[in-house]
């Protein structure tokens, strides 16, 4: 009986010294996707654009000015999905109009998404795979550009990835916060690019 409980000791150390482990990998990545992000904001400032963004962002950062101040984002049908628009809106109607702190904070939901990126990973497959999953979505260029442009990609992306999650859970164990989450992950995600709802019957057909 020592022996058995001497190795359910050992067996429980080994596990929490490996979810320590775990832990401390996905902080430091943490930590990496959230320094790059900023490094690359606080870099873009010295660029014409920062402040005055043109074509798409332009359009948006309208948008957010026109919300802000309570009036219309476009006369007539929108040419746009609205959602980002919004965001910006709420972001100046709290702290001004000024083009620096949404794009810090895209920064932090980029990194956010990251984690996503880890949670999904493990999930699906396991802890590894969501470590080395989220060390590349850390670094990889192309989402730390989106994060600190002024587009619809920062938003979207952590609202698919919590779709993809939802969705991943209810295939596990159907639960009504998994179903709900799920519906409202894609159905926000749609108010910033409709496209998504063309993976739905997919995700539909998995399920069944």
């Amino acid at each position: 009986m020592d022996i058995s409980r001497a190795s359910l000791e050992s067996s429980e150390a080994g596990r929490g010294l490996h979810l320590r482990n775990e832990r401390a990998l996905l902080a430091g990545i943490l930590v990496l996707a959230l320094a790059s992000r900023l490094v690359f904001v606080l870099q873009m400032r010295s660029s014409p654009f920062f402040d005055h963004p043109a074509l798409d962002q332009g359009l948006y950062v309208e948008a957010g000015k026109a919300v802000a101040a309570g009036r219309e984002i476009h006369p007539g049908p929108l040419f746009r999905p609205p959602l980002y628009g919004w965001w910006l809106g709420l972001v100046f109607k709290l702290f001004g109009d000024g083009l620096l702190l949404p794009r810090l904070l895209q920064s932090v939901i980029g990194t956010a998404s990251v984690w996503l990126v880890y949670r999904v990973g493990k999930l699906a497959f396991d802890a590894r795979v969501g470590l080395v999953a989220a060390l590349f979505a850390s670094t990889y260029w192309v989402l730390v550009y989106y994060d600190g442009e002024l587009l619809r990609e920062p938003i979207a992306n952590p609202l698919n990835l919590i779709g993809v999650l939802a969705t991943i859970r209810i295939a596990r164990g159907p639960s009504r916060s998994s179903i709900v989450l799920a519906g409202l992950a894609i159905g926000f995600s749609a108010l910033l690019r409709p496209q998504v709802l063309a993976v739905v019957p997919f995700f539909a057909a998995w399920l069944l």
